[in-house]
């Protein structure tokens, strides 16, 4: 990696909230039993701001997230928040122009997040790998990753 790539890369870590920056790894609260982190498994975003679809698969604790200006870089790394955050989180337009809805499944180690938009609003759904879903999705959120503001 060049130093302006790793310029650019510093840049784009600097717009995670802290609890993501480096490696896409969110700290659990204490109260959790499992572990101190919580990894994404996979992002799949559609028609989020900039991204027409994407879809990202970590294999290591490091996935590099490039290329030119407004092509969407920043987009990919809000479609983490606005999955885990509450909506205060979410811009007033999340969808992307000439689009009707916008969907992110963010897979955790032990969970499925999926949160989707439309003009008319969103919802947001968290089940566990089995498909259970959990009856209050944004305090389970909270739980795990805190407030994210």
């Amino acid at each position: 990696m060049t130093r302006k790539e790793a310029s650019r890369m510093d840049v784009l870590l600097d717009k995670l909230p802290p609890k993501y920056k480096h490696t896409k790894v969110a700290e659990r609260s204490q109260d959790n039993l499992k572990g101190d982190t919580m990894k994404i498994i996979r992002l799949t975003a559609e028609n989020i701001k900039r991204l027409k679809a994407v879809e990202i698969t970590p294999d290591n604790n490091l996935v590099v997230i490039g290329g030119r200006n407004a092509q969407g870089k920043s987009s990919v790394l809000d479609s983490i928040t606005y999955a885990l955050a509450g909506a205060s989180s979410h811009p007033d337009q999340p969808i992307r122009n000439g689009e009707d809805k916008a969907k992110i499944v963010c897979e955790l180690d032990d969970l499925i997040v999926t949160r989707t938009f439309t003009s008319s609003g969103g919802a947001l759904m968290v089940s566990n790998k089995e498909g259970v879903k959990f009856s209050s999705p944004q305090a389970m959120l909270d739980k795990l990753t805190g407030k994210l503001t």
